[in-house]
C-alpha cells in the first residue's frame, strides 16, 4: 500500500471514530433529556461511524487501530466537553 493512499486511510478512520465517539456523547445526552428522535439519530450515526472504522481495520490492517484510538479519545474529549457546555 503506497504512504499516500495509508495517510489517507488512517485519516479517515481517525475522523470515523471522532465522529463514532462525538455522536456517542450526544447520544448519551438525548437519552437523558428523552428526546427520543434525537437519540435514534444519534445511535444511527455511532453505528454507521463504527462500522466504517472497524470494517477498514479489519479488511486493510491492525495497525489501523491507533488512529481509531486516537479518534476515540477525541472524540470523548470534543463530545463531553460539547455536552458540558450546553
Amino acid at each position: 500500500m503506497s504512504s499516500l493512499i495509508w495517510i489517507g486511510l488512517s485519516t479517515a478512520v481517525f475522523a470515523a471514530a471522532l465522529v463514532y465517539d462525538v455522536a456517542a456523547a450526544r447520544y448519551t445526552a438525548a437519552v437523558s433529556a428523552r428526546d427520543a428522535h434525537a437519540a435514534a439519530r444519534w445511535a444511527c450515526l455511532c453505528c454507521l461511524m463504527g462500522l466504517l472504522g472497524i470494517g477498514a481495520i479489519l479488511r486493510e490492517s491492525l495497525w489501523l487501530a491507533g488512529p481509531e484510538l486516537a479518534g476515540v479519545y477525541a472524540g470523548s474529549l470534543i463530545g463531553v466537553r460539547w455536552a458540558r457546555s450546553r
